[in-house]
């Protein structure tokens, strides 16, 4: 009996290594599937957007300028998150070649493919926002061009309407042409007041929501800066390199916090700064206790 036992356990390692080895092997071959189908995501996304910059249209009025300037600026905001996501692809990749990933050379590949698509279709926006720009800035000349004549047409318009009034009460044979005139007048006029009045607020509301974006941009840019240090580090070798890491997080948290409050202050959505900021302390306690351990 011993010794069919003895059998049976020189039988079964050999069949469990093998599974286990087997288990291994599926699990990085899921990894990098997983990889390669968020790849071809990313990729198409990239490619959907290279066609919309690709458009020649800056617009042929003020409020078309205007509407693809602001659409322009979204798709610049969406580049940013974008860009925080490639690079993050890119630290797994550079992770699954250092372990010895039988796939991992070409998932760096395939991430330098998607990074230099980044990086043209970056090239592509700033062009683009330029001749957007211009297009806008151009109209806006125009217009405060005409606002000013309008208003001062606002005098002429006035003695206008006096010499009407007096030519209506000197019993003029010409009232009812020119009373139906007048009024014609007074309605063209008013319909141009308040045209003037609609585009001046139009164009306050634009020049907010460029600056909106922006601001958002930037903060986007410093969050994705913050990130990228808050990543986890190697594990400090010593005190002196704990206490490093722990002042570097100090840093980090407190730029997190300036940052959250200027995207409460744009309403941008602090409540992701914030959970980012919740994570800080576990952060830091984890670097401390890998010197300790």
């Amino acid at each position: 009996m011993k010794q069919l036992c003895l059998e049976l356990e020189e039988a079964y390692s050999p069949v469990s290594s093998a599974a286990e080895e087997r288990v291994a092997r599926l699990e990085a071959a899921l990894k990098a599937q997983q990889f390669l189908h968020d790849a071809a995501e990313v990729d198409s996304w990239l490619a959907d957007k290279a066609a919309t910059l690709a458009s020649g249209d800056v617009g042929n009025d003020r409020h078309r300028a205007t509407q693809l300037l602001t659409r322009h600026k979204a798709v610049e905001l969406e580049l940013d998150t974008y860009a925080a996501i490639i690079a993050e692809m890119g630290h797994v990749a550079q992770s699954m070649a250092s372990g010895g990933h039988p796939e991992g050379a070409a998932l760096v590949t395939r991430h330098d493919q998607l990074a230099d698509s980044l990086a043209r279709l970056h090239r592509l926006a700033a062009r683009r926002q330029a001749a957007r720009v211009e297009s806008v800035q151009i109209f806006r000349s125009k217009f405060e061009e005409l606002r000013p004549r309008v208003e001062s047409g606002v005098e002429r318009f006035n003695q206008c309407e006096e010499l009407a009034k007096k030519l209506v009460a000197s019993d003029s044979p010409y009232i009812a042409d020119i009373e139906k005139r007048q009024e014609v007048l007074g309605e063209s006029w008013q319909r141009l007041v308040e045209q003037i009045q609609y585009r001046s607020q139009r164009l306050a509301a634009a020049g907010e929501i460029h600056r909106f974006h922006r601001d958002a941009g930037d903060l986007l840019a410093r969050a994705g800066e913050r990130r990228a240090r808050l990543a986890p580090p190697p594990a400090p070798l010593d005190l002196r390199a704990a206490t490093a890491l722990l002042r570097d997080y100090d840093a980090a948290e407190n730029d997190m916090v300036a940052i959250d409050a200027q995207m409460q202050g744009r309403a941008v959505g602090g409540v992701g700064a914030t959970d980012r900021l919740a994570l800080l302390p576990e952060r830091r306690q984890a670097a401390a206790c890998s010197v300790c351990g």
